[in-house]
């Protein structure tokens, strides 16, 4: 019977350690976001406390756990994001995290920078649907163009969306000449740079070539428009040679880098524009088939086991602090004591050491019982002996605890007397 108990036991110790646990990297979350939280009202613990009920709520009907929430909340919030605007985006940021295989805390800065840079120019009625849409146009293209992850992708971004945002490139176009860029081999960071540098320069080419910038009511660049008519006016120009060298002249090397991919790609250019609007929506269709699946089913009642195991464990922290305080103010103590007389930390060494004796021999002689035990069962006199021999060994250890403890206060005893005559 106790051979079977005893996995048990250790599967329930190793329960409560993890949901303890669980409760603690939680708590320690919330401190973390404390320190970068945009409180609405100027109150950062409040903003922390709506912060995890916010985590709580998604937690239970989404694949993301409230340790993820929290995380992705942080870099929303680190990214200059409103708590409010933070809420709304971490749900949407781990819905992109999840459809594409991209790390949370990675894809909610991409999805932060973004919206810092372009979310003036983008539709929707509120911050949510700004969001929802950068969602959607960056997994579209995630989806639609060889890019070996999220994150390379977010590394175009970074490099682009200041610069699209001066001069006036929607999200969209942007995002599809990442996409065609980070094809033609200017992956990450280069796509986004090179990108940054044609619109820097489509100013000086414009005036040079005679052809003109395609701007909206609302002063957007219709880019492929505008690139059409690039295309345009280097027509004239029959020599290859003669030709490269007007673009290297009016963009320079980095501008040509991001020109020239473009300009030889326009009808996929077109093509991928036109699907990219009809994105829509793109995000919660493909989220839905991961929650549906039974793998999502699953995560989903994990998490709702450990959201309970998390609430229930969270409670004892504050005893568990209690406790833990005055324990360490009192290693602490001992410490000092023992490094500054160095004659009780060898006493303490020594009981130390006859306690660790002991019981490592009450390990093995328990071990050595439940190794021999199927024996005794199929032989009367042999279990008889090792009855006796069991007996025999406990009164021994009985013998050794009592030497161990009795050397142990016969010197401390001693060691105060030499402490006191030093004194």
């Amino acid at each position: 019977m106790r051979a079977s108990v005893s996995p048990m036991i250790l599967v329930l110790n190793s329960t409560r350690v993890r949901l303890s646990g669980g409760a603690m990297a939680v708590e320690q979350q919330e401190i973390r976001l404390q320190t970068v939280i945009n409180a609405d009202d100027g109150d950062a613990r409040a903003a922390v406390r709506r912060a995890r009920e916010h985590a709580i709520d998604v937690a239970r009907t989404s694949l993301a756990s409230q340790s993820e929430i929290l995380d992705i909340q942080y870099a929303l919030n680190s990214a200059g994001l409103s708590e409010q605007a933070s809420r709304a985006g971490s749900e949407i940021a781990s819905k992109v995290a999840t459809v594409t295989y991209g790390a949370p805390e990675q894809v909610a800065e991409i999805i932060g920078t973004t919206f810092n840079n372009m979310g003036d120019a983008i539709a929707g009625a509120n911050v949510e649907e700004k969001l929802g849409r950068i969602g959607d146009v960056l997994t579209k293209i995630q989806f639609k163009y060889p890019l070996r992850d999220f994150g390379q992708l977010g590394e175009s971004m970074k490099e682009a969306a200041s610069q699209a945002s001066i001069s006036k490139v929607g999200l969209e176009e942007t995002a599809v000449a990442l996409g065609l860029l980070n094809s033609a081999g200017l992956d990450g960071g280069k796509g986004g740079t090179a990108f940054s540098a044609t619109l820097r320069q489509i100013k000086k080419a414009a005036n040079e070539l005679g052809f003109s910038i395609v701007r909206g009511a609302d002063g957007q660049m219709d880019f492929v428009a505008t690139l059409h008519n690039v295309n345009n006016a280097l027509a004239v120009y029959d020599d290859i040679d003669e030709r490269g060298q007007i673009i290297q002249d009016l963009f320079g090397d980095e501008g040509k880098k991001g020109l020239v991919p473009l300009l030889n790609n326009l009808d996929k250019f077109r093509q991928g524009l036109d699907e990219v609007r009809q994105a829509g929506g793109l995000v919660d269709e493909n989220y839905q088939l991961f929650k549906d699946s039974a793998d999502g089913q699953t995560k989903m009642l994990k998490q709702n086991i450990m959201l309970v195991g998390n609430a229930l464990a969270s409670t004892l922290l504050p005893a568990v602090n209690a406790l833990l305080a005055p324990m360490a103010s009192f290693m602490g103590v001992v410490a000092s004591l023992a490094h500054e007389f160095p004659v009780l930390g060898a006493v303490l060494g020594g009981v130390t050491a006859g306690i660790i004796g002991f019981t490592a021999a009450a390990f093995i002689a328990r071990y050595t019982g439940t190794l021999f035990s199927d024996a005794w069962t199929l032989a009367g006199k042999t279990l008889r002996l090792f009855s006796v021999a069991a007996f025999s060994a406990n009164l021994s250890l009985a013998k050794q605890k009592a030497l161990a403890l009795g050397g142990a206060l016969a010197a401390l005893a001693g060691a105060a007397r030499r402490q006191k005559r030093a004194l």
